[in-house]
Formats: structure tokens, sequence, C-alpha cells
């Protein structure tokens, strides 16, 4: 079963977790945000001409895709948080707002933005020791835009040191390539994984396509751990008052 495979190796995929048109409909959605700086019919390659022409338009366009409702409505739909209790066995509730992003080499300053280094999420999220990442590609996915890479059974030895690595961390050691396994996934699949499971971006190599993916971070608001600790939580999104 899929829930044993995510016990035994802290990932798992599960196919045509939603349709296709489900899929190209958000898709389109967020390429209507850049619209108004692109012109007409946006695609990846005019994503990249504006990101070249017009940076500042370019960032201003890709923040507003993470307001979108249709984006956080993929990742807080009642059958998304069902199937994660039943699968996995977590009262579910969210660490952080939906993580989009556009990775290619061609729309990135910092190589954090297009290919991440070796990470686990709960070194970054904060949360209960048991959270889970929900991950789906928004694209057609091929194995020249480079699947995401995990290290199986790498959730069952606890957060490992850390270091900075521009916006974000990464693993404050050396893993051989061999112990990363691709996630190939295709449009419409959904992977599960552990927070605490080593993962990396594969690599982009296509010439003008971007990896379009968004990724959701759950919590268990039931666990012990979690509750003892005051439910910690990485990101504050508190409003204050000026002067505060």
């Amino acid at each position: 079963m899929q829930s044993d495979k995510y016990e035994q190796e802290g990932f798992t995929i599960y196919e045509s977790f939603f349709t296709q048109y489900e899929i190209e409909k958000i898709r389109l959605n967020i390429l209507k945000v850049f619209e108004p700086f692109t012109g007409p019919n946006a695609d990846d390659e005019k994503l990249i001409s504006l990101f070249n022409s017009d940076f500042e338009s370019y960032v201003a366009s890709t923040k507003l895709c993470h307001q979108l409702p249709s984006i956080h409505a993929l990742g807080t739909s009642d059958r998304m948080l069902e199937f994660i209790r039943s699968k996995f066995n977590i009262e579910p509730v969210i660490n952080t707002r939906p993580v989009l992003l556009f990775s290619s080499r061609k729309v990135a300053k910092h190589h954090f933005y297009w290919k991440s280094k070796p990470h686990q999420d709960l070194a970054i999220m904060s949360g209960s020791p048991d959270s889970i990442v929900t991950w789906i590609p928004l694209c057609d996915m091929r194995e020249e835009l480079g699947f995401l890479e995990v290290v199986p059974e790498s959730h069952k030895h606890g957060v490992l040191e850390h270091k900075k690595n521009g916006p974000s961390l990464e693993i404050n050691q050396d893993l051989s390539d061999e112990v990363f396994v691709p996630a190939k996934m295709k449009i419409g699949d959904a992977l599960f994984f552990s927070s605490s499971t080593i993962h990396r971006s594969g690599t982009n190599v296509s010439e003008n396509r971007i990896r379009l993916t968004v990724s959701y971070r759950y919590d268990n608001m039931l666990n012990k751990d979690f509750i003892n600790k005051k439910y910690p939580a990485a990101f504050d999104y508190v409003m204050r008052s000026q002067g505060t």
C-alpha cells in the first residue's frame, strides 16, 4: 500500500490525484497574472523575456500568483485534507502559505530559485515532527525538467544540521548523488513526503521551459510535541500596528 511506502521510505506518489483539467486550469490562472506585462497568451518563453526586460514586473507577478484563490484552494480542499487525515493519520493545519516555484536557470538570480540544494523542510518549518509536504507539478513533467529527488528512508534519522543557503537552508554535509532517487511524476500526480525526508531539486536542462510546481506544508494539530511547545512556527504573519 502507498501509506506503507510512506512509512518505510518517507515519500509516496499518488497517481492522477487531480485531473489534467484541474491542473491546467490553475496553470492558466497563473499565466493570466503576467499578461498585463507580457501581452495575451503568456507562456514560458514570454515569462523568460519579461524576467530579462522588466524584472520588477516579473517579481511582482510571481508574488501575486501566491495569493491566487485557486492556489490556496488546491491545498485546502476537503478532498486533500480528508486524504491526509485518512492516509497519514494527522489532523492537518497549515504551516505556511503555498510555495509556488518557477524553476529555470533563465528566471533565477540565485540558484535556490531554480535548483535547491539537499535539505529537510522540517529544519525550515519548525512545526510538528510528523508534518507532511505535498508537492504538485503544475506543468507537463518530463525528464528534461528535472523531477524532485528524494533520499529514501532519510526521514528516520531526525533533522540534520543545516547551514544558510541564500534565502533558505541546506544540509551541512556532503551527500553522494547515488543516494538520491527521482520522484518521476506526470501532470495530475501528487507527491507526499515527510518533512524530515532529505530532498533536492532536479536539474531543469530544457532551453525555454519553466518547471512550475506548488507545495503545501501541513503540521499535525494533535501531535503532543507540537502542543507542548505551544505550536511553534517559523513564519509569523501576525499583523502589527505601526511602531511596534
